[in-house]
């Protein structure tokens, strides 16, 4: 399972009210447990947005676990 760490992004242009945007994301970099894409979106005019996006792998159960403790 993977959490999200980070995301950088930057706006590049407005869309229109009821355009279709399609958001792309594409791995650059493993390291270790951490993951880093490029993500992108664009409607069919331009370019949208562009940045990077970083998650983390980590133990579903450990995880789950530690969500559980800070619940009670």
């Amino acid at each position: 399972m993977t959490v999200g760490l980070a995301h950088d992004s930057v706006h590049l242009a407005p869309t229109p009210t009821g355009e279709v945007v399609t958001l792309t994301a594409t791995l650059r970099q493993v390291d270790g447990k951490k993951l880093t894409f490029a993500v992108e979106a664009a409607d069919r005019h331009a370019t949208v947005l562009r940045g990077v996006h970083t998650r983390a792998v980590v133990d579903r159960d450990r995880f789950a676990a530690r969500l559980t403790a800070r619940n009670a």
